[in-house]
This record gives C-alpha cells, sequence and structure tokens, in this order.
C-alpha cells in the first residue's frame, strides 16, 4: 500500500480486486462493458498479468482467503458498501471524481484519469471546497476555491 495514503490500480487491477473480494457482478459489468476480455484464452492471460501486476504493488497477500492486502480488501468493501455517492466529471480533461461518503468522519475519494483509479481519504469536516476547486481548476489564472463565496 502507498505510504502516501493514495492507493492506485488500474482499472484491470481494479476489476481483479473486486472479483476477489466477491464481486464478481459488479467486475464481470466492468469487464464487459469496456471489453477487457473478449474470450476465454484472454481471460486466462488477462488474470496471469494482472496477478502479476498486483504482487508488484505489493497488494497480494497469499495467505488471506481474498488474497489481498487486508488494506486494499477493506478499501474495495468500503467503495462497493458505500450508498451515498457524488460524481463529478471535467469533460475538458476526461477526468471523473467519485465522492463516497463511508461514515460522517470519512469519504472515499476515487479519483478517475483515462485507465487510472486512484483512493484516498477525506475528512469531510473540512468541507469538499478546497477538493473540488482543485478538481475542475484548469487554469490558474481563475479564482482560488478560497475566493469563491459559498452558495446561501
Amino acid at each position: 500500500m502507498s505510504t502516501n495514503g493514495t492507493v492506485a490500480l488500474s482499472m484491470n487491477e481494479l476489476v481483479s480486486a473486486l472479483a476477489l473480494c466477491g464481486y464478481s457482478e459488479i467486475a464481470n459489468q466492468i469487464l464487459n462493458d469496456a471489453t477487457l476480455v473478449e474470450n476465454e484464452e484472454e481471460e486466462k492471460r488477462f488474470i496471469r498479468e494482472v496477478e502479476q501486476l498486483l504482487h508488484q504493488k505489493g497488494y497480494l497477500d497469499v495467505t488471506r482467503e481474498s488474497l489481498l492486502v487486508s488494506g486494499l480488501e477493506n478499501l474495495i468493501h468500503l467503495l462497493v458498501q458505500s450508498r451515498e455517492k457524488v460524481r463529478c466529471v471535467d469533460v475538458k480533461k476526461r477526468h471523473v471524481l467519485l465522492l463516497h461518503r463511508v461514515h460522517d468522519s470519512k469519504t472515499l475519494v476515487q479519483h478517475v484519469k483515462g485507465n487510472e483509479h486512484s483512493f484516498s481519504f477525506h475528512d469531510p469536516q473540512k468541507g469538499f471546497l478546497n477538493l473540488l476547486g482543485h478538481f475542475f481548476a484548469s487554469n490558474p489564472r481563475r479564482k482560488k476555491p478560497e475566493d469563491i463565496l459559498p452558495m446561501e
């Protein structure tokens, strides 16, 4: 796991982690939507390659039932089980920011850039203005998030 509190996964790694945690239906839906695998031979190759990538990143633990380190397994469960979500899309950059409310004191932040998903936690008590301002900022000459008046 990352030392800076961020977990980065490719779409393929995310699909595999979902399947290993028991969310095969979600994993299959992503596989089908993205047409990542078209036949059984490709599926076997996909599994081997992704397993190797997860191992290189230190996310595999063969002593556990899911084969994933506990931190990644817990993150996947939080991701899937969160019921309140907000989705923000930056059309120009083709980035997506998903905020998954985990608890009153914790929000799981998922930032999707192309094929890469990064996950971190945010304290909702700090508000979301800076987080959203940073996500949507495309021009450094624009107003800073702290200069924007809150809506009433």
